[in-house]
């Protein structure tokens, strides 16, 4: 029987170059996401899946961070927002060495348990609930379980690829996602070398033993410890030794808020369905849509 997974590894010391400016004095998990910050979602999103403890890979640089997680006397518990107050960790990251080397930093804290890992410039919309089949098929097959996403063999060259085989699992317990085992797992392959359609994208439920493998992998693509590569790596033990690599299919919206056309979409979508802001944003897109559509009209009529 699979130990339930309790405890979260969000990566979060990266400077958040692709949304500079913005990120040069605020750390881009912070930045807004309709009424709260991008990092209270990702954690959310843990909490309903019964994750209870937060492990953050963060920066010397980045002490807001710190701060956004240590009550203080301006907290308002009666706010329509509010919130409760996850239970967080820190653990500093010096030098960023990569995705793997960032998870390696939680060794120590996390220790023999099986663990999640959010990145949180990937958010999934609740609609589907692809951390929690996640979860499940861990329950089921052990190892590592990664989320996946359709993507074109362009796209495929700016994530991680792998080479798929169907997984026979029931709906039960996929929730009638589709699930595949993975082998040949590469980081941001060549053109030549995309493995299929489907790309690794920011969720991972991962055995503890993958901490073995990390101490051993050495820096991969960019020069930096690649967790790709260790998930390669793990995806060769056998399956009877408790290896082997599972990918569950998302099948709703995701938003890459780590750039600025899919932060503002993110902004723009959720805001929409938001229940304290949707009604009056509904209103405006509805308007500004009436205007562009007049707009084109009248071109098309000069």
């Amino acid at each position: 029987m699979v130990a339930n997974v309790k405890c979260s590894v969000i990566p979060a010391a990266g400077k958040g170059s692709r949304m500079y400016p913005l990120t040069k004095s605020v750390p881009k998990e912070l930045l807004p996401l309709v009424g709260q910050p991008v990092l209270l979602t990702v954690i959310e999103e843990a909490q309903r899946c019964g994750i209870e403890q937060f492990h953050l890979i963060t920066s010397p640089q980045k002490p807001a961070l710190r701060e956004f997680f240590t009550p203080s006397e301006d907290d308002n518990p009666s706010h329509p927002r509010a919130f409760t107050m996850p239970q967080v960790d820190f653990v500093t990251q010096e030098v960023a060495k990569g995705l793997g080397h960032a998870v390696l930093q939680s060794r120590d804290i996390v220790g023999n348990q099986p663990f999640v890992v959010q990145l949180p410039d990937d958010l999934y919309h609740p609609e589907d609930p692809l951390l929690q089949a996640m979860l499940d098929v861990h329950t089921v097959t052990g190892g590592c379980v990664v989320a996946l996403m359709e993507v074109t063999t362009e796209e495929a060259k700016m994530y991680s690829s792998a080479t798929v085989e169907t997984a026979d699992l029931s709906d039960k317990v996929t929730g009638g996602h589709v699930v595949f085992k993975l082998s040949n797992i590469i980081e941001k392959p060549n053109p030549e070398q995309v493995r299929s359609n489907y790309a690794l994208m920011g969720r991972y439920v991962l055995d503890s033993r993958i901490f073995e493998i990390l101490a051993q992998t050495p820096p991969g693509r960019n020069n930096e410890i690649q967790l790709t590569d260790a998930l390669a790596a793990f995806a060769e033990i056998p399956v009877t030794e408790g290896g082997g690599v599972w990918g569950v299919v998302s099948r709703g919206r995701h938003f890459d808020t780590g750039n600025l056309a899919g932060y503002v979409q993110a902004q723009i979508e959720l805001s929409l369905e938001d229940e304290y802001v949707g009604k009056t944003m509904r209103k405006f897109i509805q308007g500004l849509a009436d205007k562009i559509s007049v707009n084109e009209d009248t071109q098309a009529g000069e």
